[in-house]
C-alpha cells in the first residue's frame, strides 16, 4: 500500500513542480520507503529513502529534511521550473488513461530507405527549426498511463492536440521509444506507424514501420530483438544498406 503522490516545491521553485510518495511495506526488512522526483533543467533528480523502523510520516519528514539540505546549482530548480519555452506548472501524478487504446495485430514492414530517410530528415529539420528561432511559450503535455506498467517498460500517451500513438519508457534511465504515424504514411495515407528510440547518448534509432498501430508488446519485441535500420547522431545519419532499394 502507499499514500497518494504529493506535489511540493523544491529548491525555491515558484510552484509545486516536484512529486514525492511514501510506500508502506508489508513484508521484508524495511517498514517503509519513499521516493521524490524533482526537475532540474533537462534532468530529473530522484531521491529514494527506506527505513526499517520509521512510520510513513516519520520517513516523509526525513525525506523532506534531506531534500532541504541539498545544495542545488545556482538558480535551479527554481529557474528550471520557470524557464522558457514552458511556463511554470505544478506537477501532477500520471493517471490511467480514461479511454484505453484498442490494438489490432499490426504487421512489421520490410525496411524501406525512403521511409527511413523521411523519418530521420524530419527529426533533423525539427532540431534545426528549434535551434534557429526561440520557441513560443507553450504548456507541457499532460500524460496518462496506458494499461498496466511492466518491469521492462511503461506506456504513456500525451494529451497534446493532434497527438497520435504512444511512448514506451524503457526503465528509468531516459530511453524512450516513440510510436507514431510515419511521415511517409501521412503523405501516402496508408496508416503506417514508425518506431524510433531516443537513447541516453543523444542518438535516435529508427526501426522498421508497421502497417498499423502496433501493440506495445510488438514494439518491445522489435526493439529488444531486432537491430535498428538507421541511426542519427546530431546531423550525421547512418542507414543500413539493406534498407536502400
Amino acid at each position: 500500500m502507499s499514500g497518494a503522490p504529493l506535489g511540493f516545491a523544491a529548491g525555491g521553485a515558484p510552484v509545486a513542480s516536484s512529486l514525492r510518495q511514501v510506500f508502506i511495506k508489508a513484508t521484508g526488512p524495511y517498514r517503509s520507503t519513499a521516493l521524490a522526483v524533482m526537475p532540474l533543467g533537462e534532468w530529473i533528480v530522484a531521491v529514494r529513502m527506506s527505513a526499517k523502523s520509521l512510520s510513513a510520516d516519520e520517513l516523509d519528514a526525513g525525506l523532506m529534511q534531506l531534500i532541504g539540505a541539498i545544495r542545488w546549482p545556482a538558480g535551479a530548480p527554481a529557474a528550471a521550473a520557470a524557464a522558457p519555452p514552458a511556463p511554470a506548472m505544478a506537477a501532477v501524478p500520471v493517471m490511467a488513461c480514461a479511454a484505453p487504446l484498442s490494438f489490432r495485430k499490426a504487421k512489421a514492414l520490410k525496411p524501406e530507405g525512403s521511409d527511413m530517410l523521411m523519418q530521420l530528415i524530419g527529426s533533423i529539420a525539427m532540431q534545426n527549426a528549434s535551434a534557429s528561432k526561440p520557441a513560443a511559450p507553450v504548456l507541457p503535455s499532460r500524460w496518462c498511463r496506458e494499461g498496466e506498467a511492466k518491469a521492462e517498460y511503461g506506456v504513456y500517451r500525451s494529451d497534446r492536440e493532434g497527438a497520435a500513438g504512444y511512448a514506451l519508457a524503457l526503465g528509468d534511465a531516459g530511453r524512450i521509444v516513440w510510436v507514431e504515424p510515419s511521415l511517409m504514411g501521412q503523405i501516402e495515407k496508408n496508416g503506417h506507424y514508425s518506431v524510433s528510440l531516443d537513447d541516453v547518448d543523444g542518438r535516435t534509432l529508427a526501426f522498421p514501420s508497421f502497417n498499423g498501430m502496433p501493440a506495445p508488446e510488438q514494439v518491445w519485441d522489435l526493439v529488444g530483438k531486432g537491430g535498428p535500420s538507421a541511426a542519427m547522431n546530431g546531423n550525421v545519419m547512418a542507414i543500413d544498406p539493406k534498407t536502400l532499394r
